[in-house]
């Protein structure tokens, strides 16, 4: 016999192995159902979350809900105007602007010459 089984056998033979260390204590299942029935009475049973919060938490998809279909309405019907516009700009013909045109825009809007000139570098 190797060595492994006779550790093996040695191990099966032990009498402190071979005691449950898993018991119950004396008495224990005398006073179960009185115990039970103790807690089944004196505890309040809980159905999960409360009707308040669940509507809170409805209210609150609902309330989303509707701001997204509003600002989704202001953004796709036609003629509605979310922010103010600029005075139209002159028309450009020829390549040529209207001098007269062009000062008078400008003096209308708050566009300034070197908001101009850095939108014609960028461009």
């Amino acid at each position: 016999m190797s060595k492994r089984a006779v550790k093996y056998n040695a191990m099966l033979d032990n009498n402190k192995l071979k005691k449950n260390p898993f018991v119950t204590p004396e008495g224990y299942f005398d006073s179960l159902p009185t115990r039970i029935q103790n807690n089944c009475i004196s505890t309040k049973r809980h159905h999960g979350i409360g009707l308040l919060p669940k509507l809170a938490v409805a209210g609150g998809f609902t309330a989303v809900a509707a701001a997204v279909l509003f600002i989704s309405h202001l953004l796709t019907t036609p003629g509605t105007q979310i922010l103010p516009t600029p005075p139209e700009m002159p028309l450009q013909v020829e390549n040529k602007f209207d001098t007269n045109a062009m000062i008078d825009y400008l003096a209308a809007s708050s566009v300034s010459v070197n908001d101009i000139l850095l939108a014609k570098t960028k461009y």
